[in-house]
């Protein structure tokens, strides 16, 4: 049988954003956002993270006086190689209003870039 294609309801724009992830244990990890939407996000980091560890990642963006700190899971990760980046996907769960909003803005200036 034929594996269906995924579909995402947000498009991903692709960024370059520095990020900071807290897990739920305190652990503090480093990574990078290489595409972004309102629903989620895919990371580079060298740190692998198990698919369903909650986290918030607090992305760092030229547009902001702030880092913006988003409440997440992790969907997936792979890493093709130890000591090498991996990548993960993130789902956002958003329940703050300006926190959707800061995220919109953020969207909305890399669509110019």
């Amino acid at each position: 049988m034929a594996e269906k294609p995924h579909f995402r309801t947000h498009e991903r724009r692709p960024v370059r954003l520095p990020a900071s992830l807290r897990k739920e244990d305190g652990a503090q990890l480093q990574g990078l956002v290489v595409d972004l939407s309102l629903a989620g996000a895919g990371l580079e980091l060298i740190d692998p993270l198990e698919p369903g560890t909650q986290l918030v990642v607090e992305i760092t963006s030229p547009t902001l006086w702030d880092p913006l700190p988003l409440r997440g899971r992790v969907v997936w990760f792979r890493q093709e190689q130890p000591r090498k980046p991996g990548r993960a996907g993130i789902q956002f769960v958003l329940d703050d209003s300006p926190q959707l909003f800061a995220l919109f803005e953020v969207l909305a200036a890399h669509a110019y870039e």
